[in-house]
């Protein structure tokens, strides 16, 4: 069991080190909309190639999944740019 824990952790670390870092990305880039979009657009589509190789990885893809991480990269993007957009 432990041996588990330790291999997923080591898959969503790269995870965690990547939405963290394009986080603060998007803030240093506070003074232009346009590169916090693209920004947060790499880190969504990042998300979703990495959901697709963890499900590969551990023998559970299936495209109901897929679409899953695509709606939620879809939704993270969308509601990140109204923030960017009304908030900023």
């Amino acid at each position: 069991m432990r041996h588990k824990k330790k291999e997923h952790l080591a898959h969503f670390i790269p995870l965690a080190v990547v939405c963290l870092g394009g986080l603060f990305l998007a803030l240093q880039f506070s003074f232009d909309p346009r590169i916090q979009m693209a920004i947060l657009i790499a880190v969504a589509m990042f998300y979703v190639a990495w959901g697709v190789v963890h499900h590969i990885v551990h023998h559970t893809f299936a495209t109901k999944i897929v679409v899953e991480y695509v709606l939620i990269a879809g939704m993270f993007v969308l509601l990140a740019s109204l923030f960017i957009q009304y908030v900023l």
